[in-house]
């Protein structure tokens, strides 16, 4: 229980809430398995009933760090897909080692 205790208080000292964490982790599983994902997809893989709006609200927060940008679906112009922004590789080397510490 104290490695979970220090996970989570590792995490939230990042300063990321849990729900910005299950967004970058979920945006991390399809990056790695080159898989396109969206907003709704997210919203629907969200635990917690979380509205669009409040997916959307994240997912702006985290453009705005440079985490995450979107990429527009040339196909169909209503869709924008997330990928990686400028800042996303050095997001994942911070929640890795946070990860990997040993407590």
């Amino acid at each position: 229980m104290e490695r979970i205790y220090n996970l989570l208080t590792g995490f939230l000292k990042s300063g990321f809430s849990f729900q910005d964490l299950f967004l970058i982790s979920n945006i991390f599983v399809a990056i790695q398995t080159n898989k396109r994902i969206n907003a709704k997809d997210l919203h629907l893989k969200c635990p917690n009933n979380s509205s669009i709006s409040t997916i959307h609200r994240r997912l702006h927060d985290l453009r705005e760090k440079g985490i995450i940008d979107y990429n527009l679906d040339y196909a169909d112009g209503r869709r924008t897909f997330i990928v990686k922004g400028p800042n996303y590789d050095s997001t994942i080397t911070t929640l890795q080692s946070i990860i990997d510490k040993k407590y």
